[in-house]
């Protein structure tokens, strides 16, 4: 009987949905019947929680250690118009914090991951992102952004190199596969510290579900898809 326990236990573990917070998202092996909602559930429990009581904060903040604010909305194209049509549910985490590695793709780690799903409950697109301010900061982006697109041009090919629709000074990386959409992202930018400025960077890996290209690829003009061209 035991012989067969432990058998069973890889299978198991197999079929636990990793959570935010709680699991390191292996971003090349996502596939397309992965669990949104469970994936972000415990912190979207965490957040009703805490929102519902008033005088026991604290507390619970010392227990968790904190938790991830996810917000969940709905996403349209021509979001601002009469003729307005659903995209899917998108659930955007509010902020991260440099060095919280919640997710990788090879070698680089990722301290921000927004989703969308259908009303059907398809996997749709993820962006997940890192951020960080000072020279010596840049420099590590800097090499880590190379080191990954080697391994992705080694993996896939030379990418597709298309203008930021957001942005046009910058480029974003497209690797088109039989099932998904890889795409990648370097921006700088400065900012000021009272009298002293620093480089701000922030690095933005995407991998979007094929069937859903024509619904996200410069649709939206809002948070993490904006770029998108």
């Amino acid at each position: 009987m035991k012989k067969y326990l432990l058998l069973l236990l890889p299978f198991f573990l197999s079929c636990v949905s990793p959570k935010l917070g709680v699991d390191k998202l292996n971003l090349e092996k996502i596939t397309f019947d992965f669990n949104i909602h469970e994936f972000y559930s415990n912190e979207i429990e965490k957040k009703e929680i805490y929102e519902s009581q008033k005088k026991d904060r604290v507390k619970l903040l010392q227990k968790w250690g904190g938790f991830h604010s996810v917000i969940i909305d709905s996403l349209y194209k021509n979001e601002d118009s009469d003729n307005k049509k659903l995209i899917g549910i998108q659930y955007k985490m509010n902020s991260s914090a440099g060095g919280d590695s919640l997710a990788y793709f090879n070698k680089m780690y990722f301290d921000k991951v927004d989703m969308v799903r259908s009303s059907k409950d398809d996997f749709i697109a993820l962006s997940s992102s890192k951020n960080g301010i000072g020279i010596e900061e840049k420099k590590m982006a800097l090499k880590e952004f190379d080191e990954l697109f080697d391994y992705l041009t080694l993996q896939y090919g030379n990418p597709e190199i298309k203008k930021d629709n957001f942005n046009e000074k910058d480029t974003i990386y497209y690797w088109l596969l039989k099932e998904r959409l890889i795409a990648l992202r370097f921006e700088s930018s400065i900012i000021n510290f009272g009298d002293v400025e620093k480089p701000l960077i922030f690095i933005q890996l995407y991998i979007i579900n094929e069937k859903y290209l024509d619904a996200i690829i410069g649709e939206i003009d809002r948070g993490a898809w904006l770029h998108l061209k």
